[in-house]
């Protein structure tokens, strides 16, 4: 959606819409399995909607959030949608609320905090009834996040629901994609090819959404895991991580590249293998997740190793350098 088109809730794909949801959770490289899972988790989850022109105070609380939210800064997105949320309750503007709210919880899903999530979707919806604007996407995001925290009778409720309210063949594909991660997480792996397969057809017939794709490459790709099969699921990675940068989500770029690292060491190209882990490092570094880039390191050294080229050697020492006083700044400025 662009600027200039009305103002609506959206998430644009996957609670973002495709991550991804769920940027602070990336599992050690050696848990293929757990990575991919995380990813399609963190495609659920990414996009937030557009900011409405309207209050002035809250245009630029939640023009800096965006701007905060799209640069991996999740935690300064919350803060500065709860004070845009604030200023829309102040003067009771129902969309501004339904905006502000689903944006919010957008942000608290990628922390994990599902229940605080869950409330402001809640304020979204009601926000949104008042002001009659869509809910299709915030019907979507509970019933994600209601799967994410367990509760899969909750999650069907939520997604039925939003079909009920689908408009659009985009909704219609979102509740698709949604609909084919459940299945996964039950295990329903025939189910899960059957419905990955109807969405590419589906996409190949000129649907844009190219968040929505990178949600599909990471169902792809987990399901070439599940079939033993790491150079298939490398390349659905490589894709996913190319439609990540193309839609402007960097942590799930990072993410998506970090995958495709685990499942080319599996078939030991180790070129390939040192690519990905040292560029998923280097971003999630720049990005301000020192953490998450720490975890990149083992496989890159490894991968480094066995190449036995000295550059490769040098980047992987720099980049664990940089990512060392990252994480003793970090330590530091706690202290303080």
């Amino acid at each position: 959606m662009s600027k200039d088109e009305p103002p609506k809730v959206s998430l644009h794909g996957h609670l973002s819409s495709s991550h991804h949801w769920w940027c602070n959770y990336l599992p050690r490289v050696e848990i293929p399995l757990l990575c991919c899972f995380l990813l399609v988790v963190v495609a659920g989850c990414r996009s937030v909607a557009p900011v409405r022109q309207t209050d002035p105070d809250i245009v630029t609380a939640a023009t800096a959030a965006r701007r905060a939210f799209d640069h991996g800064k999740t935690a300064q997105a919350v803060t500065l949608y709860t004070r845009a949320l604030t200023r829309a309750r102040v003067i009771d503007d129902p969309a501004e609320i339904a905006n502000n709210a689903y944006n919010l919880a957008a942000c608290l899903a990628v922390q994990g905090r599902w229940h605080d999530a869950e409330l402001r979707l809640m304020d979204a919806g009601h926000g949104a009834r008042r002001a009659d604007l869509p809910q299709t996407e915030i019907l979507l995001l509970r019933a994600q996040i209601a799967q994410r925290a367990g509760r899969e009778a909750d999650a069907g409720r939520w997604l039925q629901a939003s079909r009920a309210a689908a408009g659009s063949q985009s909704e219609r594909l979102q509740a698709d994609a949604l609909e084919a991660e459940m299945a996964m997480a039950q295990g329903e792996w025939d189910r899960v090819h059957t419905m990955v397969v109807a969405l590419e057809r589906a996409l190949r017939r000129g649907h844009h959404d190219v968040l929505l794709r990178a949600r599909v490459d990471g169902l792809a790709g987990r399901l070439s895991i599940e079939r033993g099969a790491p150079l298939d699921a490398a390349a659905s990675f490589d894709q996913q991580a190319a439609r990540f940068h193309e839609g402007g989500q960097p942590g799930d770029m990072a993410r998506a590249l970090g995958a495709a690292a685990s499942q080319y060491a599996l078939i030991e190209d180790w070129a390939a293998t040192w690519d990905r882990a040292y560029r998923s490092g280097r971003s999630l570094l720049a990005q301000g997740h020192a953490g998450a880039a720490l975890r990149q390191v083992p496989l890159a050294l490894k991968a480094a190793e066995q190449l036995g080229h000295p550059d490769s050697d040098t980047l992987t020492a720099d980049l664990f350098a940089a990512i060392d006083a990252a994480l003793a700044q970090k330590i530091s400025d706690s202290d303080e």
